[in-house]
């Protein structure tokens, strides 16, 4: 994908209530600080896997009004991380790598497929990865490139933004179905 294409379909993001929102969010990403602040991204990162992003907010109002999860694989996943959330917390705050801290979270519950690592590595504040999900997979295919990791990371150089904004960015353009227009097609 060519900068001028990111651009456009920024501009187009950015016009969109929730994607300025998600945007501003992705623009704003720090490091988190501390174990309940990690725990709370986990849970996020559990309850949106293998559904839409208005179901899995729709699913986390629910959790933080009754404190229940009604799926009862990510329930269970929850109620672990909630019993050892400081543990983790520390021994990942303690890594010094990016490639650590994913391999690290890649062992803890709920954190085993092949995006949900990195979505909660981003979630966390590392801003130089993005979620290699299936909207960023289609679009690694659609413009030539190995993985959504070299795709983000070379839109980042040319347009000096971060990964993580650059794959919440698509993400959402792609989630709108705006990504998948050729460059010259009507609303692009």
């Amino acid at each position: 994908m060519k900068a001028v294409i990111f651009r456009k379909l920024e501009s187009k993001v950015l016009e969109d209530e929730e994607g300025r929102r998600v945007a501003e969010w992705a623009i704003s990403l720090k490091p988190c600080r501390n174990s309940r602040a990690f725990l709370g991204e986990a849970i996020w990162v559990i309850l949106c896997s293998g559904i839409s992003y208005n179901a899995a907010k729709t699913m986390e109002e629910a959790f933080y009004r009754t404190g229940t999860c009604n799926h009862p694989h990510k329930a269970t996943a929850i109620s672990k991380w909630q019993a050892n959330h400081r543990l983790w917390w520390k021994n990942f705050s303690a890594m010094d790598t990016v490639e650590t801290k994913i391999s690290f979270l890649r062992t803890l519950p709920y954190m085993k497929g092949k995006a949900l690592p990195f979505q909660l590595a981003k979630n966390l504040g590392i801003n130089s990865v993005c979620k290699p999900d299936v909207h960023l997979i289609r679009l690694t295919d659609l413009h030539g490139y190995k993985t959504p990791q070299a795709m983000c990371e070379r839109i980042a150089r040319k347009t000096h933004k971060t990964v993580a904004y650059i794959d919440t960015v698509l993400w959402f353009a792609a989630m709108k179905g705006w990504a998948y227009k050729e460059p010259d097609q009507e609303g692009l």
